[in-house]
């Protein structure tokens, strides 16, 4: 599956190809096409880029349960830290493996030179779930455990984990006239996402591909017209 926009020749250019016949199949058509390509990757990037900010973002927030798991600090003791860390993140943005497959040539990439068009987006495997939204299952194996266990604190903020009386249990603590360190935001996530794991949940969509703006197909079509002028001796 490949996420991808569609540029096509505008009606007034499209126009002017069926007058010249067989213009569209010059290689200096076929020139201008891949800087076609190349200039809408780079707006698609670019608008990628400013869509991903937390504070700004057009798509969905990112759920709690992905950002405790998402890597990187700072430590998480509450829910207070998980809405801190939340804005501090890039949205679809943790590998960088799509917003990277929008740059020409790079691993994912799409830039096809059609007939009358150029075909751009990204082939990454789970490009269209995040695109379209879709179903998704969630995993929490031992890598995603490990990293919960460096993301979240599980004793309370300010405390240190005791050397004795390491039983969660709070009758033990209470025993002996002692307040437990442990965290219950810790057990809470943890006892979800290992109930979660293997369950199926709905990724919402995030569009990253978009249809290009006027301003943009504005540029495409000075690249058209450039070849042409150049085909025709102008």
């Amino acid at each position: 599956m490949i996420v991808e926009a569609q540029i096509t020749v505008s009606p007034e250019c499209r126009s002017m190809l069926g007058r010249l016949g067989a213009l569209d199949n010059q290689p200096e058509m076929a020139i201008a096409k891949k800087q076609i390509g190349v200039v809408a990757l780079q707006d698609e990037q670019r608008e990628f880029r400013e869509r991903s900010v937390a504070s700004t973002t057009p798509w969905v927030p990112l759920s709690d349960g992905t950002v405790i798991l998402r890597q990187g600090g700072p430590k998480i003791y509450d829910e207070s830290d998980v809405s801190a860390k939340r804005d501090s993140l890039k949205l679809l943005r943790e590998t960088n493996r799509m917003y990277a497959s929008l740059t020409p040539s790079a691993p994912g990439n799409v830039l096809d030179v059609l007939p009358g068009a150029v075909r751009i987006g990204t082939a990454v495997s789970y490009a269209v779930t995040q695109q379209e939204g879709g179903p998704a299952v969630f995993k929490f194996g031992p890598e995603q455990e490990a990293r919960f266990e460096r993301n979240v604190s599980k004793t309370l903020r300010g405390m240190r984990k005791p050397r004795a009386l390491k039983s969660g249990a709070k009758r033990v603590w209470k025993a002996a006239g002692k307040t437990t360190p442990w965290n219950p935001f810790y057990f809470k996530w943890r006892a979800i996402f290992r109930q979660m794991n293997g369950q199926t949940y709905h990724v919402p969509a995030r569009p990253f591909v978009i249809a290009p703006k006027p301003e943009w197909v504005s540029k495409y079509v000075h690249l058209v017209e450039a070849a042409i002028r150049r085909i025709s001796g102008k």
